[in-house]
């Protein structure tokens, strides 16, 4: 089979990430069929990747069956989707502050042995794809994009590792 997955970035930093990992891993990833960038009918897609499919469950589906449901998430959940697709953003800050009176959820992991070697496994493949060169950026050379300081803004190229923390510290006002 086949999947088509939008992207809301430049869709061949992750195609030629899956690329990489394909090439030095045995990790399973998709086979990148084809990558199609500026899709001008969705501003809110940067673009498309066409790859195959891979059967299996995905680790989102693997955790929400070993979590129980918190009694009240459902509907605070379907209230959720409504503000964000209304772009309702009073409602979703209500929403999340219902959230935040729910009882934390309970996980389930005494059948996670099999899914922490597989985990344990990839990263440790994962550790060995060598760089190609000292500098910290994405797979194409650009900016690094990571949640970590705040944003998801991009983080200019790097020259190597010093440089990248010195900008992280500068960031957290440490330096």
């Amino acid at each position: 089979g086949f999947a088509l997955k939008r992207s809301r970035r430049d869709p061949r930093i992750e195609a030629d990430s899956m690329k990489l990992v394909a090439a030095h891993t045995s990790v399973p990833v998709p086979r990148i069929l084809d990558v199609i960038t500026n899709v001008k009918e969705d501003p809110f897609c940067k673009g498309l990747i066409l790859m195959t499919w891979i059967e299996g469950i995905t680790l989102s589906n693997w955790l929400a069956a070993r979590t129980p449901e918190v009694p009240g998430s459902s509907a605070i959940s379907a209230r959720m989707d409504l503000c964000i697709a209304n772009g309702d953003y009073r409602g979703l800050a209500e929403v999340i502050e219902k959230y935040r009176h729910l009882p934390e959820p309970v996980l389930d992991l005494s059948s996670c042995k099999l899914l922490i070697e597989d985990v344990r496994r990839a990263f440790k493949e994962l550790r060995t794809i060598p760089a190609p060169s000292e500098a910290i950026t994405n797979i194409n050379g650009g900016p690094v994009r990571t949640m970590r300081v705040g944003s998801d803004k991009g983080l200019a190229p790097f020259d190597n590792q010093a440089a990248f923390k010195d900008a992280l510290l500068n960031m957290a006002g440490g330096a």
